[in-house]
């Protein structure tokens, strides 16, 4: 399950514009439990996991919009954002060997609880019904990041 708020204020005249924003993101992954068959002593028995995140965020963006003569509005974009995450930080899983009674933790990589998020986008809103969102996003907190590159199209009926 996911919900995400966000609320910002539009500053700026003309085609460049700066939008400070506030968020806030909460997450709950719910895994099952499962159990492993094929390695007969060595199968696992994993017990069901839940993962709970809150997390808010605090930055701006800045954009420009730019309308060329067919009518398409480009709008480039450069987000910078502080995350704080308030909830689980430290991922475990409890699982046992099938067939003993002895269980064990299997703990995941802990992450921080502060993190600095960026974007450098580029959407295009087509004269027609269509809207394409190009965009380099990424994650860097002490010794952890993660980067991705979204491309999206969308069609308004």
């Amino acid at each position: 399950m996911t919900a995400y708020a966000e609320a910002g204020c539009v500053l700026g005249h003309g085609s460049l514009a700066f939008q400070p924003q506030a968020s806030l993101l909460y997450r709950r992954l719910t895994l099952d439990s499962y159990q492993e068959s094929g390695a007969g002593a060595l199968d696992l028995a994993v017990d069901r996991t839940e993962l709970d995140s809150l997390q808010s965020g605090l930055g701006v963006r800045v954009f420009r919009r730019c309308k060329n003569q067919g009518g398409t509005v480009l709008v480039p974009d450069l987000v910078a954002r502080w995350a704080h995450e308030f909830r689980d930080v430290d991922p475990r899983a409890r699982a046992t060997f099938v067939g003993t009674s002895g269980s064990f933790v299997l703990a995941g990589r802990q992450r921080d609880r502060d993190s600095v998020q960026g974007r450098v986008g580029l959407t295009a809103y087509t004269s027609g019904n269509w809207d394409m969102d190009f965009s380099y996003n990424g994650e860097w907190a002490d010794g952890q990041h993660s980067e991705a590159l979204v491309a999206r199209a969308s069609y308004r009926w």
